[in-house]
């Protein structure tokens, strides 16, 4: 099954040895099949369907990067459920993202502010 998700990457801007950067912080979206809206995408990188049906991801295999604003394409590890719209799902993988990665480095007067880089993409549900 394969879905639409559209929303935003957040980051934080921040100071290391190699100078200052945009640090991921966390996602947030929603899912749509068709025009049609059927779940959330959660900043602690779980999916809630309309349902209520909790899908908590975990990140095992991403992709190179094929464009620096656009975020990679990734396998995601599902906690298995056995009923609702997600019976099953197993793995989610995140294909032809548009955007979600900073345009540009933060500088040190952005010390500590967050930017949200507006993002769209597939997510297909594998069983």
């Amino acid at each position: 099954m394969k879905q639409t998700v559209k929303g935003h990457m957040t980051f934080v801007c921040s100071y290391d040895q190699q100078g200052f950067y945009w640090k991921f912080a966390h996602p947030s979206g929603t899912l749509f099949k068709g025009s049609k809206k059927v779940g959330t995408l959660n900043p602690d990188w779980s999916i809630t369907s309309i349902q209520q049906q909790n899908l908590k991801m975990r990140l095992i295999a991403s992709g190179p990067i094929e464009r620096t604003f656009d975020l990679r394409d990734a396998l995601f590890q599902v906690e298995s459920h056995k009923n609702g719209p997600y019976a099953n799902v197993r793995y989610i993988e995140r294909t032809q993202s548009r955007g979600g990665m900073p345009l540009t480095k933060c500088s040190a007067s952005q010390q500590g502010q967050t930017l949200k880089r507006p993002f769209e993409a597939q997510y297909i549900f594998w069983r």
